[in-house]
């Protein structure tokens, strides 16, 4: 009982945070936190200005074009990927709640 948990729980903490359960997209994740701190100040301010037509989310071509602008090394689409999010034509947008776990 409980060995999937054990397992992922490497520190016994009681807790599985996201680096036990995916080291890769959780140092996606720190990265584009990084750039999103050192660019705007936070994730949600990031979102607000880049927010442009203020419809609540963020689309991916929107999102890719404000991180190429201000010098971000990462893949937007592997950020779209690690958070579940469709990247269809028409589908593909965040909003702020989707990241916000990152501010915190």
């Amino acid at each position: 009982r409980g060995g999937a948990w054990r397992y992922l729980d490497r520190d016994v903490s009681g807790t599985i945070t996201m680096q036990e359960w995916h080291q890769e997209s959780a140092d996606v994740l720190a990265a584009f936190k990084e750039f999103m701190d050192m660019s705007f100040g936070s994730v949600k301010l990031a979102f607000q200005r880049i927010d442009t037509d203020n419809s609540g989310s963020v689309t991916f071509s929107e999102l890719k074009r404000a991180c190429s602008r201000r010098g971000f090394k990462g893949d937007v689409k592997i950020i779209f990927k690690c958070l579940n999010v469709c990247i269809q034509p028409g589908v593909r947008s965040l909003s702020y709640r989707d990241v916000a776990f990152l501010d915190t």
